[in-house]
């Protein structure tokens, strides 16, 4: 996949695109568009602990009800910068396997521009 040149990866959530997911994080806020998926809703403000909940929801821990775990990948250009995210859910609950399914994934609006979607 490209990106205007760039090729994009899917990666693990790291403390080394700390300053590149904030940038993801307040363009995406600033666009006032509404975030998806429910991972980017996370105020990254405390970002080893955001890092750590994300860790702790793919390994089943700390589960609101009715949730289920899901791992979570940064969609991510060559030039390092954070431009979706993506959660694949471990199992569905009844109402997930109506609507949802196993993947839930944004693209920031300025990736949506870019063609990332595409």
């Amino acid at each position: 996949m490209q990106i205007q040149g760039s090729e994009v990866a899917l990666v693990e959530p790291s403390e080394a695109l700390r300053e590149h997911y904030l940038a993801f994080y307040e363009e995406w806020k600033a666009s006032g568009e509404s975030f998806v998926p429910w991972v980017v809703e996370i105020d990254p403000a405390d970002f080893a602990g955001m890092l750590q909940s994300l860790r702790e929801h793919a390994g089943g821990e700390n589960i609101k009800d009715g949730w289920v775990s899901s791992s979570t990948f940064w969609l991510v250009t060559t030039d390092q910068r954070v431009v979706g995210a993506v959660n694949i859910r471990h199992w569905l609950t009844e109402a997930l396997l109506r609507t949802g399914g196993h993947i839930g994934y944004g693209v920031s609006p300025l990736g949506a521009q870019t063609g990332v979607c595409q």
